[in-house]
Protein backbone atom coordinates (compact mmCIF):
# COMPACT_ATOMS: atom_id res chain seq x y z
CA UNK A 1 0.00 0.00 0.00
CA UNK A 2 1.44 3.69 -1.16
CA UNK A 3 0.83 6.80 1.14
CA UNK A 4 -1.39 8.20 -1.74
CA UNK A 5 -3.56 4.94 -0.96
CA UNK A 6 -3.81 6.28 2.57
CA UNK A 7 -4.87 9.42 1.37
CA UNK A 8 -1.42 11.05 3.09
CA UNK A 9 -0.05 13.81 0.67
CA UNK A 10 3.53 13.56 2.42
CA UNK A 11 5.08 10.72 3.93
CA UNK A 12 8.33 11.74 5.75
CA UNK A 13 11.58 10.53 7.16
CA UNK A 14 13.91 12.59 9.72
CA UNK A 15 17.53 12.59 9.49
CA UNK A 16 18.33 13.75 12.70
CA UNK A 17 22.84 14.10 12.49
CA UNK A 18 23.32 15.27 16.03
CA UNK A 19 24.35 11.79 17.37
CA UNK A 20 27.72 10.61 17.61
CA UNK A 21 27.36 6.81 16.92
CA UNK A 22 30.29 4.51 14.74
CA UNK A 23 29.32 3.88 11.01
CA UNK A 24 26.50 3.38 9.75
CA UNK A 25 24.41 4.14 12.84
CA UNK A 26 25.65 7.67 12.74
CA UNK A 27 24.21 9.83 9.87
CA UNK A 28 26.90 12.20 10.02
CA UNK A 29 29.39 9.32 9.05
CA UNK A 30 27.67 8.29 6.39
CA UNK A 31 28.87 8.52 2.64
CA UNK A 32 26.94 10.43 -0.19
CA UNK A 33 26.35 6.60 -1.76
CA UNK A 34 25.13 5.99 1.72
CA UNK A 35 22.42 8.32 1.39
CA UNK A 36 21.75 7.54 -2.14
CA UNK A 37 20.58 4.00 -1.14
CA UNK A 38 18.52 5.46 1.67
CA UNK A 39 16.56 7.73 -0.31
CA UNK A 40 15.96 5.00 -2.99
CA UNK A 41 15.11 2.99 0.15
CA UNK A 42 12.63 5.35 1.32
CA UNK A 43 11.12 5.32 -1.99
CA UNK A 44 10.57 1.93 -2.26
CA UNK A 45 8.79 2.32 0.54
CA UNK A 46 6.33 4.90 -0.38
CA UNK A 47 7.94 7.99 1.11
CA UNK A 48 8.05 11.08 -0.83
CA UNK A 49 9.70 13.28 1.66
CA UNK A 50 13.08 13.79 3.89
CA UNK A 51 13.79 16.16 6.53
CA UNK A 52 17.43 16.65 7.45
CA UNK A 53 18.97 18.50 10.52
CA UNK A 54 22.59 19.16 8.82
CA UNK A 55 23.46 20.49 12.49
CA UNK A 56 25.57 23.82 10.84
CA UNK A 57 25.08 25.17 14.62
CA UNK A 58 28.08 23.41 14.78
CA UNK A 59 29.73 25.54 11.91
CA UNK A 60 30.78 29.22 14.21
CA UNK A 61 31.22 32.69 12.60
CA UNK A 62 33.04 33.36 10.58
CA UNK A 63 32.61 30.38 8.02
CA UNK A 64 36.24 27.98 7.74
CA UNK A 65 37.08 27.24 3.95
CA UNK A 66 36.55 23.63 5.32
CA UNK A 67 32.85 24.64 6.82
CA UNK A 68 32.41 26.43 3.29
CA UNK A 69 33.33 23.09 1.70
CA UNK A 70 30.98 21.10 3.68
CA UNK A 71 28.18 23.65 3.11
CA UNK A 72 28.13 23.00 -0.34
CA UNK A 73 29.05 18.88 0.06
CA UNK A 74 25.53 19.32 2.35
CA UNK A 75 23.35 21.39 -0.32
CA UNK A 76 24.29 18.27 -3.56
CA UNK A 77 22.04 16.11 -0.59
CA UNK A 78 19.30 18.24 -1.78
CA UNK A 79 19.64 17.08 -5.27
CA UNK A 80 20.38 13.68 -4.82
CA UNK A 81 16.99 13.31 -2.98
CA UNK A 82 15.37 15.50 -5.80
CA UNK A 83 16.55 12.81 -8.49
CA UNK A 84 14.73 10.03 -6.40
CA UNK A 85 12.13 11.61 -6.43
CA UNK A 86 12.08 12.58 -2.99
CA UNK A 87 10.87 16.44 -1.43
CA UNK A 88 14.00 17.90 1.04
CA UNK A 89 13.79 20.20 3.83
CA UNK A 90 16.76 21.27 6.39
CA UNK A 91 15.85 21.88 9.58
CA UNK A 92 17.85 24.29 11.63
CA UNK A 93 17.68 25.67 15.87
CA UNK A 94 16.40 29.64 15.85
CA UNK A 95 19.20 30.90 17.44
CA UNK A 96 22.07 28.53 17.83
CA UNK A 97 25.61 28.90 17.19
CA UNK A 98 28.70 27.44 18.29
CA UNK A 99 31.92 29.06 20.20
CA UNK A 100 34.94 29.13 17.78
CA UNK A 101 36.85 26.46 18.65
CA UNK A 102 34.80 23.95 17.58
CA UNK A 103 36.07 25.16 13.82
CA UNK A 104 39.28 23.42 14.18
CA UNK A 105 37.90 19.90 14.37
CA UNK A 106 36.70 17.90 11.47
CA UNK A 107 33.06 18.58 11.21
CA UNK A 108 31.81 15.14 11.29
CA UNK A 109 33.66 15.05 14.56
CA UNK A 110 32.42 18.00 16.13
CA UNK A 111 29.91 17.61 19.22
CA UNK A 112 27.42 20.61 19.42
CA UNK A 113 26.57 21.04 22.58
CA UNK A 114 29.30 21.47 24.92
CA UNK A 115 30.02 24.47 22.80
CA UNK A 116 26.66 25.65 22.00
CA UNK A 117 26.17 29.43 21.96
CA UNK A 118 22.38 30.25 22.36
CA UNK A 119 22.13 33.50 21.06
CA UNK A 120 20.01 36.79 23.01
CA UNK A 121 17.78 37.56 19.71
CA UNK A 122 16.08 40.99 21.71
CA UNK A 123 20.82 41.88 21.48
CA UNK A 124 20.20 43.68 18.66
CA UNK A 125 24.09 43.37 18.33
CA UNK A 126 24.46 39.70 18.72
CA UNK A 127 21.38 39.22 16.50
CA UNK A 128 22.79 40.95 13.48
CA UNK A 129 25.78 39.24 13.72
CA UNK A 130 23.99 35.74 14.18
CA UNK A 131 21.28 36.73 11.12
CA UNK A 132 24.20 37.64 8.91
CA UNK A 133 25.62 34.38 9.49
CA UNK A 134 22.51 32.29 9.08
CA UNK A 135 22.33 34.30 6.06
CA UNK A 136 25.68 32.99 4.53
CA UNK A 137 24.87 29.17 5.07
CA UNK A 138 21.18 29.39 3.30
CA UNK A 139 22.69 31.30 0.75
CA UNK A 140 24.71 28.44 -0.24
CA UNK A 141 22.17 25.77 1.23
CA UNK A 142 19.32 27.05 -0.92
CA UNK A 143 18.31 24.44 -2.87
CA UNK A 144 15.69 22.56 -0.16
CA UNK A 145 11.73 22.57 -0.80
CA UNK A 146 11.35 23.99 2.67
CA UNK A 147 13.29 25.18 5.64
CA UNK A 148 12.04 23.88 9.22
CA UNK A 149 12.74 26.37 12.37
CA UNK A 150 13.15 24.34 14.97
CA UNK A 151 11.92 26.02 18.37
CA UNK A 152 13.70 24.65 21.71
CA UNK A 153 16.06 21.55 20.50
CA UNK A 154 18.47 23.41 21.33
CA UNK A 155 17.52 27.05 21.61
CA UNK A 156 15.52 29.57 22.59
CA UNK A 157 15.88 30.95 26.29
CA UNK A 158 13.07 32.22 28.88
CA UNK A 159 11.26 35.29 28.42
CA UNK A 160 12.09 35.23 24.42
CA UNK A 161 9.15 37.59 22.50
CA UNK A 162 7.47 35.88 19.60
CA UNK A 163 8.63 38.79 17.77
CA UNK A 164 12.31 38.07 17.92
CA UNK A 165 11.63 34.48 16.48
CA UNK A 166 9.80 35.86 13.82
CA UNK A 167 12.40 37.53 12.57
CA UNK A 168 14.50 34.55 12.03
CA UNK A 169 11.82 34.11 10.19
CA UNK A 170 11.63 36.96 8.28
CA UNK A 171 15.16 36.96 7.54
CA UNK A 172 15.11 33.40 6.16
CA UNK A 173 12.40 34.53 3.61
CA UNK A 174 14.38 37.54 2.63
CA UNK A 175 17.51 35.19 1.67
CA UNK A 176 15.46 32.42 -0.09
CA UNK A 177 13.74 34.85 -1.84
CA UNK A 178 17.25 35.84 -3.35
CA UNK A 179 19.16 33.28 -3.28
CA UNK A 180 16.92 30.28 -3.56
CA UNK A 181 16.99 27.87 -6.77
CA UNK A 182 12.67 27.63 -6.54
CA UNK A 183 11.74 30.77 -4.36
CA UNK A 184 8.40 30.95 -4.88
CA UNK A 185 7.94 27.24 -4.27
CA UNK A 186 10.36 26.87 -1.05
CA UNK A 187 8.53 26.71 2.09
CA UNK A 188 9.40 28.49 5.76
CA UNK A 189 7.83 26.43 8.21
CA UNK A 190 8.08 27.00 11.97
CA UNK A 191 7.80 23.85 14.07
CA UNK A 192 7.03 25.23 17.94
CA UNK A 193 8.34 22.29 19.29
CA UNK A 194 8.88 23.61 22.93
CA UNK A 195 7.25 26.76 23.35
CA UNK A 196 9.49 29.93 22.81
CA UNK A 197 9.94 31.98 25.56
CA UNK A 198 9.17 28.98 27.85
CA UNK A 199 10.99 28.32 30.98
CA UNK A 200 11.93 25.13 31.15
Amino acid sequence: MTNTEVGAKRLGFYLHTGWDFEYPFAVRSWTNDDHANFYTLLRQMGFNLLMYWPIVECMPPPLSDQDRHKLVEIRKLADTAHALGLQFWFAFCPNVTSRPEIAGRPFEKRHLYPFKIEVRLDDENACADYMRHRREILSVLNNADAYVTIDGDPGGYAGAKLSDFWRIMHGDRATIDEYGTHPTAQKLIAWPWKGWGSDW
